[in-house]
């Protein structure tokens, strides 16, 4: 006989990371959307010719009625957009382009797109978290981000004999340059 409040506790922990689950990819959905929205805007802005409007100051702010800033913590930066996120417009960046990306270039592009990716080093917080996607994306040794199943020779980067090689039972892994051994 199992124990009721055991088995009770398994159920709903089952079902928490379930939902869980289901929350992530809808924040997963709801950043592309966004990104897709910033991006759309700033197209837009830029085809009609026409400058983005620049926030309103408070006209009561003058130099007789000087308020002291508001401190909240809210105030601070905002929060970094998901690692998934990044992975996904990294890779449509890198698609769109059909060669490696460099981590400046991607970082670039990507805050224009409408991410965020701030930190100490904004730079290096991106690659933090292309690192963490390294099922999906990879940074060559001769420099840049690429998709991690498809093949870039011109840096001997070959996963599709990995692929190969392991199904024929001889892959023993991946060189320092991701050349099958």
């Amino acid at each position: 006989m199992t124990d009721i409040a055991l088995s009770n506790a398994e159920t709903e922990r089952k079902q928490l990371l379930e939902r869980k689950k289901a929350l992530l990819t809808e924040l997963n959905t709801i950043d592309d959307r966004l990104g897709q929205i910033v991006r759309f805007v700033s197209s837009w802005y830029n085809f009609a010719g026409v400058a983005p409007p620049e926030p309103v100051d408070n006209a009561a702010d003058s130099a007789e009625n000087k308020r002291a800033p508001i401190h909240t913590p809210s105030a601070k930066r905002p929060k970094n957009s998901s690692k998934e996120s990044v992975a996904n417009l990294s890779l449509e960046i890198i698609r769109e382009r059909q060669a490696p990306v460099s981590r400046s270039d991607l970082y670039k592009e990507l805050t224009a797109r409408g991410l965020v990716i701030e930190g100490k080093d904004n730079e290096m917080v991106l690659s933090t978290m292309l690192w963490r996607m390294d099922a999906r994306i990879v940074r060559l040794k001769t420099g840049g981000y690429w998709e991690r199943d498809k093949d870039w020779p011109e840096a001997d980067y070959y996963p599709s004999l990995a692929d190969e090689l392991e199904r024929e039972g001889m892959f023993t892994g991946l060189d320092e340059k991701g050349t099958p051994i």
